[in-house]
């Protein structure tokens, strides 16, 4: 037997707190909130994996949301604060077709004049977080930008973060670009569990690189530091990861430290080294190099490629090896200049 019909334009004298909707494509999901915001709901409720649950409807474009410049918003555009929240669009502020921008549960974001949001970005901050985009700042499209539980995810100015990208900062935790980072397109970079992630001014993060710090691990980049594609940097478990100013790495570079638990079978004791990896200014490291805990690589080294470094070295000299070794000192380097 086939169940009678409920239609909301019947219902509406009644009070409606919640109203679940479950569909499959994000774009059916748009066009239902969009016919249902007249109706003032305090909660829409989706299920779908495209789309983020508890999405409120009410209050759209009210007083938490400033937007300097609404000429330069795309229509089709989802931008959302909750009474308890705010968003501030600063002056020249484009934002594409599809974009969302969402605040909820006491949080805030500002974007900074002169910014450029790309089709179907997503920039979120929910829980008691905050963020901020600089001004002539640059998101691509699909690219990600979200903080959350009480974070914090601050992006300076002129920085571009290009399509496919993610930046997330969770649960507890801090993460700060600075001004002029660029960040390749399908790079991840994250921070949770009261992990801190800092770019310092003019950082380059080229494609396809994994980077982060959880369980109040420290993942810092020194100013002018180049990082090539398809590396890995974890700093989990209070471990930590800093590279020096000017440091250049090439493609496929890995680092870690606090990965797993090794532990003595008899006494339960922690066997795993969660040293720091460290490297000193003007530092070169080769295509295919692994650091692994306890590295210190003093200034002007150079590290050859499909070299795995386990321990310190000084200043001006060259290695290479597994495990590395030194193979010349009294070297110096320079970057080669763009044309």
């Amino acid at each position: 037997m086939a169940h009678p019909v409920w239609r909301i334009e019947e219902h509406a004298e009644d009070a409606l707190d919640v109203v679940i909707v479950a569909v499959s494509k994000p774009e059916v999901v748009r066009a239902i909130l969009r016919d249902l915001w007249p109706y003032e709901i305090p909660t829409i409720v989706t299920l779908s994996p495209n789309i983020y649950d508890a999405f409120p409807a009410k209050d759209i474009l009210t007083d938490c949301v400033q937007i300097a410049s609404p000429e330069l918003v795309a229509e089709d555009a989802e931008i959302f604060a909750d009474e308890t929240s705010e968003i501030i669009i600063e002056e020249d502020v484009e934002v594409s077709s599809e974009v969302v921008i969402l605040a909820s549960g006491h949080s805030t974001i500002r974007i900074g004049k002169h910014t450029f949001l790309g089709k179907q970005a997503h920039v979120i901050a929910d829980e008691m977080s905050v963020l901020t985009i600089g001004e002539e700042g640059l998101a691509g499209e699909q690219c990600s930008i979200t903080s959350g539980k009480h974070s914090e995810l601050m992006i300076g100015v002129e920085c571009v973060v290009e399509n496919y990208a993610s930046v997330a900062s969770s649960e507890h935790s801090n993460m700060t670009l600075g001004n002029r980072v660029h960040l390749g397109a399908f790079t991840n970079i994250g921070s949770s569990q009261e992990g801190t992630v800092r770019f310092m001014d003019d950082v380059g993060v080229s494609s396809r690189n994994i980077m982060g710090a959880s369980e109040r691990g420290v993942l810092f980049l020194g100013e002018k530091t180049t990082i090539g594609a398809n590396g890995w940097f974890s700093a989990t478990a209070g471990g930590e990861i800093h590279l020096g100013n000017d440091n250049m790495l090439s493609l496929f570079i890995k680092m870690a430290v606090g990965q797993h638990e090794l532990l003595d079978q008899k006494t339960g004791k922690l066997l795993t080294n969660r040293a720091a990896i460290h490297t000193e200014d003007h530092v070169w490291i080769g295509i295919g190099s692994t650091l692994l805990p306890g590295t210190h690589l003093g200034e002007s080294s150079v590290v050859g490629a499909s070299s795995v470094v386990t321990k310190s070295f000084p200043s001006h000299c060259t290695i290479a090896g597994n495990p590395a070794r030194v193979l010349r000192e009294g070297i110096s380097w320079q970057r080669e200049e763009s044309l």
